[in-house]
């Protein structure tokens, strides 16, 4: 009789929370987002984990300077690690600057965009990635910060890659 009372106790309290555990349970977590970009990257181009997350994080860390910190902000909102993959990132890019120099010197001859995608393409190289990836990684991208931020967020960020 005694269990059989507190089990009574139970069901209203579950009854009363289930809304609150089930929005929990649905709520994306960062790393879940973050999975769901790189897991893309994985399935769709048949890249490793690592390279995933590097060549993602160099196009965020070469897009960076591009954006206003607003348009950041959004990007870590539909991206929450985003801080982590341009870290990840930015240190590619600038060892493969750093390892050739051709990124600073095609800049200077040909702008910033044609130094942007000679870097980006020293970094996909150190993952061991074709050049041609960039634009792969880059449609991928685009696409999941239209699906998760909507088309003015993605066009920002597209202007700031190319």
């Amino acid at each position: 009789m005694l269990g059989e009372r507190h089990y009574c106790g139970v069901l209203p309290m579950l009854k009363l929370f289930a809304p609150l555990l089930s929005l929990l349970l649905l709520w994306p977590m960062p790393s879940q987002a973050m999975e769901d970009l790189v897991g893309q990257l994985v399935s769709q181009l048949g890249v490793t984990q690592t390279q995933a997350q590097g060549g993602v994080g160099a196009l965020l860390a070469s897009a960076q300077p591009h954006l206003a910190s607003e348009t950041q902000a959004q990007l870590a909102q539909v991206i929450p690690a985003m801080e982590t993959l341009m870290g990840q990132g930015g240190r590619l890019l600038a060892e493969s600057e750093e390892a050739n120099g051709t990124a600073g010197l095609l800049g200077t001859v040909m702008g910033q965009s044609g130094g942007a995608l000679m870097g980006l393409s020293d970094a996909f190289a150190s993952l061991g990635l074709s050049p041609q990836m960039v634009a792969s990684f880059s449609r991928i991208l685009l696409d999941y910060v239209n699906q998760q931020g909507g088309q003015a967020l993605r066009q920002q960020l597209e202007s700031a890659l190319f």
